[in-house]
């Protein structure tokens, strides 16, 4: 009896220690091996429901989704390491969207064995590396204007010369007005792309499924679908949703499309692949096209540079730029005479 006494004293005095220790922006549970919840932090509270009594004694499935609680199982079936979870977007009770990084770990107690999940809150961090980013992006805007200046100034040129010929009376002023229209398309084709770059954000962002926005991205491409004889190809797990402007979203894979079309002379099949990794789902748009060489593969993110003969060399660069706002990533891997993946990586948006 006076062992037992002993364990239960320390199994209380050990597991009290990490809710006593527990951050602000912290939320550590403690669950048991037959998967009931035994002690959570008050700070659930802020987070989720509004007592920790509806958590008590309850499994600890109900709080992950299905996803994350097999990943939780499988690492734990075959390991008694600590298990890291980065970067998880998790909609709380009040309806906005929180970054949590999630570590679960093990504690044994006499013979009794403990989980302790501690989910931690990184939305300010967030935030601040997001502000960082705009600073960063505004000291380069100096180095920006003066490329936008040399680009339009280019065609204006261009423009103001055949505008003096015609004045001057030349013959075949036709052919003249082509080239005007022409010049005039490369300008107005890119104000657009640096209205997209300089972008207000009017739009909120919200969750969405992975197969709506893509439903939406398809209609959206149809007329041209069938002017360039291309076809789409979507497979993959599609039951996924994540937190983003759909209009921006509809827009980067627009440009990746577009530009898969235009690797394949304009027909063919892109292939649009979902796979959700559990905190994260990628989304590739492939293409088999005539592929990117070295040097161009090194420049892609270039503003302005561009293989195109009527480009502007910031479809890529407004892409990467929306993406890296939702705190994604792309990423492209190209072989010459084969083909391209665009790859998008975007956090996966765990509603609780």
């Amino acid at each position: 009896m006076f062992c037992d006494e002993m364990i239960l004293e320390k199994y209380q005095s050990e597991l009290l220690n990490y809710l006593f220790n527990a951050k602000k922006d912290c939320i550590t549970m403690i669950w048991n091996e037959e998967n009931d919840i035994i002690l959570v932090t008050k700070t659930f509270e802020n987070y989720f429901a509004d007592s920790i009594d509806t958590v008590i004694n309850r499994p600890w499935q109900l709080i992950f989704p299905d996803h994350i609680v097999q990943r939780i199982n499988a690492h734990f079936d075959q390991s008694s390491e600590t298990l890291h979870i980065p970067w998880l977007i998790i909609t709380c009770k009040h309806n906005a969207p929180t970054y949590f990084t999630i570590t679960i770990e093990l504690m044994d107690v006499g013979s009794e064995r403990f989980y302790i999940c501690t989910m931690t809150d990184h939305t300010k961090k967030h935030q601040l590396e997001m502000t960082l980013s705009r600073v960063e992006k505004l000291l380069l805007s100096a180095q920006l204007s003066a490329n936008i200046v040399h680009e339009i100034k280019n065609p204006l040129t261009s423009i103001k010369g055949f505008l003096q010929l015609i004045q001057a009376g030349v013959e075949h002023r036709e052919e003249y007005f082509q080239v005007l229209i022409n010049e005039i398309d490369k300008i107005e084709s890119l104000t657009y792309e640096l209205l997209q770059m300089a972008n207000p954000n009017k739009d909120k962002k919200q969750s969405i499924s992975v197969e709506k926005l893509l439903n939406d991205v398809i209609f959206l491409m149809k007329t041209q679908a069938t002017m360039k004889m291309m076809t789409f190809d979507i497979v993959g797990d599609l039951d996924v949703s994540i937190y983003c402007n759909p209009n921006e979203m509809k827009q980067v894979l627009i440009n990746l499309i577009l530009n898969g079309a235009d690797a394949m002379d304009r027909k063919g099949t892109i292939t649009i692949k979902v796979e959700n990794e559990g905190d994260l789902v990628k989304i590739k748009v492939i293409d088999k096209g005539h592929g990117m060489s070295e040097e161009t593969m090194s420049r892609i993110f270039d503003a302005f540079y561009t293989t195109k003969e009527n480009g502007t060399g910031l479809g890529l660069v407004v892409t990467n730029h929306i993406i890296e706002k939702h705190h994604g990533k792309l990423s492209i891997r190209s072989v010459e005479n084969e083909g391209s993946t665009f790859e998008i990586q975007l956090p996966i948006i765990l509603t609780n």
